[in-house]
């Protein structure tokens, strides 16, 4: 009798691991913005960088981990400053895009990197940078906008309200109500009527990180704020009012701030809010 091995027959293939992201896990998203990568399958940048006081632009993307792949940022922008021209969508086409160079928020400062709690962030200044007319919220009537961002001073007049993203009656800003508030709001198309909910940060340190959003289902508005939901206000609406979404500011509403990631919905997320939320702070370690 002849003994022998068989070498190599019947090992298991272990197939690569898929990368899951946010967008992947609670799917249905219509726009989504991040400093990390959102789905398994998006194959492009998360944002352009231009270095300050030149016309040198370049795409960044990510690593291996689907985080913001800082390395060939900042190799990019050296010792000088680099600034973002575009923040691509990672959902559709709606890439945010800033041409005027004065508007440009900042990602790297004079060779270091931007950060919040160890994660790149984009800086906002208070005064210019903001990206215009992202998209248009127009007619629907369940959303669900999610933010991570952050205000270096919490509002005490009414003069230093700084928006996260909106425009017209459809936003989420940081208010003065109540020593400090997150304020989210939609606008009915038909009636005109605007609902409106608040969520309290007046304990917090300055600067404030959060995780906020503005939710609209089931007939009802709550906006949220690292973890507290606010109280739900009953509405009546049969469609959003046309409005498009600025980021980083309303009008004269400037954020000195930051974000990192927004996530937009045209649908019912009530269900998925809070875990939507706690994968953000798994991921950027808010509260």
């Amino acid at each position: 009798m002849k003994l022998g091995l068989r070498l190599g027959l019947n090992t298991p293939c272990v197939p690569a691991q898929r990368y899951v992201g946010i967008a992947d896990e609670y799917g249905g998203a219509y726009a989504g913005y991040s400093v990390r990568k959102m789905r398994d399958d998006y194959t492009g940048n998360s944002i352009r960088v231009r270095i300050e006081g030149t016309t040198s632009e370049q795409d960044i993307g990510f690593d291996s981990g689907g985080n913001l792949d800082t390395q060939s940022l900042l190799s990019f922008c050296g010792s000088g400053t680099g600034l973002v021209t575009v923040i691509y969508d990672q959902i559709g086409n709606n890439n945010a895009v800033q041409y005027a160079d004065s508007e440009q928020p900042m990602i790297v400062n004079s060779g270091s990197l931007v950060t919040i709690k160890n994660r790149p962030a984009i800086k906002f200044d208070g005064e210019n940078d903001d990206f215009h007319n992202v998209f248009n919220v127009n007619n629907q009537t369940d959303v669900a906008f999610f933010s991570v961002s952050s205000v270096e001073d919490i509002p005490t007049t009414s003069s230093e309200t700084q928006a996260i993203f909106g425009r017209a009656g459809i936003y989420l800003r940081y208010i003065t109500n109540s020593g400090g508030s997150i304020e989210g709001s939609l606008r009915d198309k038909v009636s005109n009527n605007r609902f409106r909910r608040f969520a309290n940060m007046s304990s917090e340190t300055e600067p404030v990180h959060t995780i906020s959003s503005i939710i609209h289902g089931d007939d009802s508005i709550n906006v949220t704020f690292n973890g507290t939901t606010s109280s739900s206000l009953n509405t009546s609406i049969t469609g959003l009012t046309n409005s498009p979404i600025f980021f980083g500011s309303r009008s004269s509403q400037k954020l000195d701030g930051h974000i990192q990631e927004l996530l937009f919905y045209f649908t019912n997320k009530r269900d998925d809010y809070v875990n939507i939320e706690g994968n953000m702070n798994n991921y950027f370690n808010v509260h």
